[in-house]
């Protein structure tokens, strides 16, 4: 299962890069730039809690780091050589940015990896909203559903591998992190699919 878990999310993250770059849909700059931030301090204080355990315990968190990477070079290379790589950030996206950071202090300072890494998982549902706001708000749908679905088919399939590294390493975090990133992308799938089929609350 590890291994469907890691196809589906770097297939899908080339996929959506396909798009991106080919202008077939127009991505949140900001979202994808948080997501790698938030991404990094949570590989980061992952592992200085987890040394030494299986890779595959969290192949959901790990291979939807490789997804990131690969969708949020498409989406700032694309947005670099068009010239508007800034037109996305808001306010909202600073704050996020700087409470990220902040976390990453906290961590350096106290190496209190389980609170860290908690955190994280809250800005990183804090920070699903702009995006969530633009699929609500804009006249024509600018996301595919090819990459939330596959996240989230991705970390469904990873459920078993979690589960049992629960029980063998009493690796928590991943629990936290299913937990967090499934009912997300949940939310996501949903919105996208309704705003192309015009279901609620898009009637």
């Amino acid at each position: 299962m590890g291994w469907i878990t890691s196809i589906l999310l770097i297939g899908s993250a080339l996929w959506y890069s396909y798009l991106t770059m080919t202008g077939q849909i127009q991505p949140t700059v900001a979202t994808f730039i948080m997501a790698l931030t938030y991404f990094c301090i949570s590989e980061v204080t992952y592992w200085n809690k987890n040394k030494g355990v299986s890779i595959w315990n969290n192949i959901a968190m790990h291979a939807g780091f490789a997804n990131v990477v690969i969708a949020t070079l498409a989406v700032v290379g694309k947005n670099l050589w068009e010239g508007n790589l800034s037109a996305d950030f808001t306010p909202f996206h600073i704050i996020c940015m700087t409470i990220s950071l902040m976390i990453l202090v906290f961590w350096k300072l106290t190496k209190t990896h389980n609170t860290s890494f908690i955190l994280m998982q809250v800005v990183a549902v804090i920070a699903y909203l702009p995006m969530v706001l633009r699929v609500l708000n804009a006249k024509e749908q600018t996301e595919s559903n090819v990459l939330w679905i596959a996240i989230l088919a991705a970390s469904m399939t990873a459920i078993p591998k979690v589960w049992s590294g629960y029980k063998k390493d009493k690796d928590w975090l991943s629990l936290i992190y299913i937990g967090r990133v499934i009912p997300s992308n949940l939310v996501v799938v949903y919105l996208i699919y309704a705003k192309d089929y015009a279901l609620y609350p898009f009637v």
